[in-house]
């Protein structure tokens, strides 16, 4: 009989390594940076936008929208939408979805179930191909008169006005205002965008995602393959479309931007940074695939063989600078903690011959004070408000950082955050950067730390320091708070592991799944599951044993 813990992990990797992969975007290989449950069952083929839904309304009118799961409220599954309106003569208002870009060209229909909440309230249903401009206009069809009883509505593509492009969407509206109906309540459920036979397609979405993102994402697969969850060719060939989409972004000195598109591939008009931290993540991942498959490791090594570490590198400082910019300007601040997730920025630049392995010694390793009294253990800074476990705990995904003052430190603060957690009576403990209930909207990262809230990727984080069975039992409290919901849109209840956070004291789930912290967790426990495996194939690069022999905190080699 196999020993129960190891079925627990079996399960929890298996769940874990799903949502992964049902966030990412098939015709170009690309993990997306979310995924919102709640979405996923009121409108299932945008639950990656990582803008939040929102009201618009004239002045003198009210729309309030809530996600709700009571039975009246939903048609299927766990959530329904519901919308009540007060719509006062000349006024008007409308709930949005919006995306940088989706494309529905192969739907016939847009369909919703919907009811009132009296019968014989009405809202139109609005697609927008430019945000920026006048309103688009609907057809007949799309405005929705509604009974008391769930009905399903079909509205054909086809009858909206040439200004909507379906092959480019930027927005689903709903939309109300006097002349349409005053005032009332309206649910709407299951909102999909269907082929002729009824069938819901494949919805490209044009959302944007971090390089972490994408170096996590390569690593896991590859991980699965270690498993034996995948085959050698189905990995390649997944890859291989990964790798073509990287080949494309657009790049500065061989590193791309931090965020780019998922579809277009365009990097973010917004975000410019070119981020030190993030790329040594998606280089980490590039390291991997060149040890781990063969027929992609030239293309790997290729993108890997062009990144110019000494451009991330500010030589007046001795420091990595925190962004460089497409412009050639930089950050007037520098990664500088030796405790920090960019330590393997630092120690990918050392290796590839592009940083200074002296520069290694200006990393900060002041102390931290610990938070729980019962502790005396000591622990780098930045700690607790400076990411917690992830900052703390991510590069040990690929180093062997077990007999190193790096490991000690991350041990140390686990075991104050354990103590900690048994000084405020929390049910369970874990502490580290994610998305916060109830929808993600808010990133409690750097300099933001919450003692209300648990974090479930932090103690999975350390499985390797704390063992399987006390783990577990951690975990096992989480789920007792309800942190570990089924995810559905509405037909099939699916196990996605952990999302992002609970609050134990409301008990308030986040709906949302981010690829980062669900690569972070799947990765420690195939570490854990494999005996090292990430970290002896990361130890057989080049790059890894050119700084391992050249930083003193990993002379020691690779265990």
């Amino acid at each position: 009989m196999r020993d129960f813990s190891l079925l627990y992990l079996d399960e929890l990797s298996r769940a874990t390594y799903d949502s992964i992969t049902a966030m990412v975007e098939p015709s170009t290989g690309l993990p997306h940076d979310r995924f919102d449950a709640s979405l996923f069952d009121i409108v299932p083929q945008l639950a990656v936008v990582r803008t939040l839904p929102y009201t618009n309304t004239a002045p003198g009118a009210s729309l309030a929208a809530s996600r709700c799961t009571s039975t009246d409220c939903r048609y299927t599954g766990s959530y329904g939408l519901r919308l009540t309106y007060n719509m006062p003569l000349g006024t008007y208002g409308s709930y949005n979805v919006d995306s940088p870009g989706f494309d529905v060209s192969q739907a016939a229909y847009l369909e919703a179930w919907v009811k009132g909440a009296l019968g014989g309230e009405r809202f139109e249903i609005v697609l927008w191909s430019d945000c920026q401009g006048p309103f688009p206009g609907r057809p007949d069809s799309a405005l929705i008169s509604v009974t008391q009883t769930w009905e399903r509505r079909r509205i054909p593509l086809a009858d909206f006005p040439p200004a909507v492009k379906p092959s480019s969407l930027c927005r689903l509206s709903i939309g109300f205002n006097d002349s349409i109906h005053p005032g009332g309540t309206v649910y709407l459920d299951q909102v999909a965008f269907v082929d002729a036979a009824g069938n819901r397609i494949q919805v490209p979405v044009d959302e944007e995602t971090n390089v972490t993102n994408i170096g996590l994402y390569i690593a896991s697969l590859l991980s699965a393959l270690d498993l034996g969850w995948e085959d050698d060719a189905g990995v390649a060939a997944r890859l291989s479309t990964t790798l073509a989409s990287v080949e494309a972004f657009q790049k500065w000195n061989g590193f791309p931007q931090t965020h780019n598109h998922v579809v277009s591939l365009n990097p973010s008009a917004g975000d410019r940074c070119i981020s030190t931290v993030d790329l040594a993540n998606f280089a980490a991942g590039l390291i991997l695939l060149r040890q781990r498959v063969p027929e992609l490791s030239a293309r790997a090594g290729a993108l890997l063989n062009g990144m110019a570490w000494d451009w991330l590198y500010d030589s007046s400082a001795g420091l990595p600078y925190g962004c460089r910019y497409p412009d050639g300007s930089a950050s007037t601040w520098h990664y500088d903690w030796l405790m920090a997730d960019s330590r393997l920025a630092h120690f990918i630049g050392v290796g590839a011959g592009k940083m200074p392995p002296g520069s290694w010694n200006n990393l900060n390793r002041s102390h931290e004070p610990p938070r729980c009294t019962d502790v005396s253990l000591w622990h780098f800074e930045p700690g607790w408000d400076g990411g917690g476990l992830f900052m703390a705990l991510l590069p040990a995904l690929f180093l062997d950082e077990a007999e190193s003052e790096p490991g000690t430190s991350a041990r140390n603060l686990v075991q104050d955050q354990i103590c900690r957690a048994q000084q405020i009576g929390a049910p369970a403990w874990g502490w580290s950067a994610t998305a916060l209930p109830p929808y993600g909207v808010e990133y409690c990262g750097y300099g933001c730390m919450r003692d209300d809230i648990l974090v479930p990727h932090a103690s999975i984080l350390a499985i390797g320091d704390i063992g399987p069975s006390d783990l577990i039992q951690n975990l096992r409290a989480l789920e007792a708070l309800g942190a570990r919901p089924l995810v559905t849109e509405g037909t099939h209840a699916l196990d996605f592991g952990f999302p992002a956070s609970v609050n134990w004291q409301t008990r308030e789930t986040a709906t949302v799944y981010l690829v980062l912290d669900q690569s972070m967790a799947f990765l420690s426990l195939v570490n854990y599951r494999t005996n090292g495996r990430i970290r002896e194939t990361f130890c057989e690069d080049s790059i890894t044993q050119t700084a391992m022999a050249l930083i003193s905190d990993y002379t020691s080699g690779c265990n």
